[in-house]
């Protein structure tokens, strides 16, 4: 709301700018910004364990509960991987895209894994030290040439320790 002034009336030309109350306004509040849509769950991980390691030159495969029997033709698994260094810093970070292949492990619901192969999982392993990456899987749909846009929240965060290059 404002407040409205009556006008002036005539008086002589002042000396110094006249002075008005200042017009009292309620600010909008700030509109809440939307959360992304989703339009699945966040895939249930399998395996591996809460923390396991990898040698410089092997895979990482996941496996996990697909979130729909079938993905749309533009929707795909997405594995996130971030690797840090001794002290916390990012050394390198990426993601495999998939629609899932099947699982080596026998469970009793469905599965589907995604596998980091050993030349992507090349580049997160430090040469001389041990070094730490965090990975999740979460569902995207491909929204341009390159571009992704998450459909589901993301899985549980795990670990993966990562051997260092020899």
């Amino acid at each position: 709301t404002f407040e409205v002034l009556p006008a002036p009336t005539a008086t002589p030309a002042p000396t110094s700018a006249p002075t008005r109350r200042p017009a009292t306004a309620t600010p909008a509040p700030p509109r809440p910004t939307a959360p992304p849509s989703t339009t699945y769950s966040a895939p249930e991980l399998l395996w591996p364990e809460a923390e396991t390691s990898r040698n410089f030159r092997s895979s990482l495969v996941v496996e996990f509960v697909p979130v729909a029997p079938q993905l749309a033709a533009n929707e795909f698994y997405q594995m996130v991987l971030v690797s840090r260094d001794l002290v916390g810093n990012i050394h390198h970070a990426g993601s495999v895209l998939g629609n899932g292949g099947p699982c080596s492990g026998k469970y009793t619901q469905p599965c589907v894994s995604l596998t980091a192969d050993e030349r992507f999982m090349s580049n997160f392993h430090l040469d001389g030290v041990e070094g730490q990456g965090t990975w999740f899987v979460q569902v995207v749909r491909q929204t341009g040439p390159d571009q992704f846009t998450p459909i589901s929240p993301p899985s549980e965060s795990r670990i993966v320790i990562l051997k260092p290059r020899s």
